[in-house]
């Protein structure tokens, strides 16, 4: 090999290293260690693995679906979750098992996500007073009815039920 031909192979070498470094750099990072921030949707939790797995597993009671259907047309979430927590990987997708069961649409579930400190740049989330993710606040004809927090006390859908029957009857 010639001094000149040794030079443009490392030139060559040079700008193929380079170019693969902004290609890599453009490609959208979905590992399991992103953590999203902000308003999300549940197509940017589809990405994830943990998301489709579980959201598949978890098969909600159907008695209780059935006696949450009169409730379902007039209720709106908001749910903050923490994409590196392991109780947002767990909840959050059986949660939206359970929305997929009572037929409620994206338009009536407003996801933020949130850093490890609860916080997000472009989210001010003080009058939500946010102190464990997943939090899932529930509102039932505009108003605030309750929250699971962390985790259900015995399952998404019968706290949700709980939670409504007593609205319900106040």
């Amino acid at each position: 090999m010639t001094k000149r031909s040794g030079t443009v192979l490392v030139n060559w070498l040079a700008c193929f290293a380079l170019t693969c470094s902004v290609l890599f750099a453009m490609t959208p990072q979905t590992g399991a260690d992103e953590i999203l921030e902000g308003r999300i949707s549940q197509k940017d939790l589809s990405r994830y693995s943990w998301f489709e797995n579980t959201k598949q597993e978890y098969m909600p009671d159907d008695s209780v679906v059935q006696a949450l259907m009169p409730y379902s047309q007039q209720l709106h979430f908001v749910v903050v979750l923490g994409t590196w927590c392991s109780d947002s990987r767990k909840h959050v997708p059986a949660f939206y098992s359970l929305m997929g069961a009572l037929h409620i649409g994206d338009k009536h579930i407003e996801l933020i996500g949130v850093d490890r400190e609860k916080r997000s740049a472009s989210v001010d989330l003080a009058p939500l007073r946010i102190e464990y993710v997943p939090t899932i606040i529930v509102f039932y004809k505009a108003k605030e009815v309750g929250r699971i927090v962390e985790e259900p006390k015995v399952s998404l859908e019968k706290d949700l039920l709980q939670m409504l029957q007593k609205a319900d009857s106040n």
